[in-house]
């Protein structure tokens, strides 16, 4: 399981913008991200679509020693979701690591 290391501010349902890990204090002197994946998944209630809020092309964008992924809209108020990435190194190192975002807002009504 990665480790948790940041929570994101909250954001609304129609919120759609770049999420990103720092991996840096878990690199070695040198070493780089060479490849990188991300999931987005719920931690608390409910939402079968939240990997489809993945939206960047590809999914995972590698920024120096960040790791992330655009993001949204149609979140789902009330729920929070995990956002995780993986990291694949130069010197053959797998690192993981993840962030809660919670959207906050109304939840959906059952009807």
């Amino acid at each position: 399981m990665p480790r948790l290391r940041q929570n994101f501010e909250p954001v609304e349902p129609t919120t759609a913008r770049w999420f990103y890990l720092d991996f840096g204090p878990d690199l070695a002197v040198g070493e780089t991200i060479v490849r990188a994946a991300v999931n987005l998944t719920t931690a608390r209630g409910s939402d079968p679509n939240a990997a489809n809020l993945i939206t960047s092309v590809p999914p995972a964008d590698i920024v120096g020693t960040l790791v992330g992924a655009f993001i949204g809209p149609n979140w789902v108020g009330g729920v929070a979701y995990s956002f995780e990435a993986t990291g694949f190194t130069s010197a053959g190192n797998v690192l993981s690591n993840n962030a809660r975002i919670y959207c906050q807002g109304p939840a959906p009504i059952d009807r």
